[in-house]
C-alpha cells in the first residue's frame, strides 16, 4: 500500500516538473519573439 502511494507521488513530482518545464519553455518562446531570436543562445524544445 505505501509503495504504491511512493510510486504515485514520484510520479505526480515528474509530472509537475514536466509541466513547469513545459511553461518555461513557452516563456522562453515567448522571450525570443519578444528580444528577437539569438542564436547563440540555447533553447530546448519538447
Amino acid at each position: 500500500m505505501e509503495t504504491e502511494d511512493v510510486a504515485f507521488f514520484n510520479l505526480q513530482q515528474i509530472e509537475d516538473l514536466r509541466l513547469s518545464n513545459r511553461r518555461n519553455t513557452l516563456e522562453q518562446i515567448k522571450l525570443m519573439f519578444e528580444y528577437g531570436f539569438n542564436p547563440h543562445k540555447e533553447v530546448y524544445f519538447d
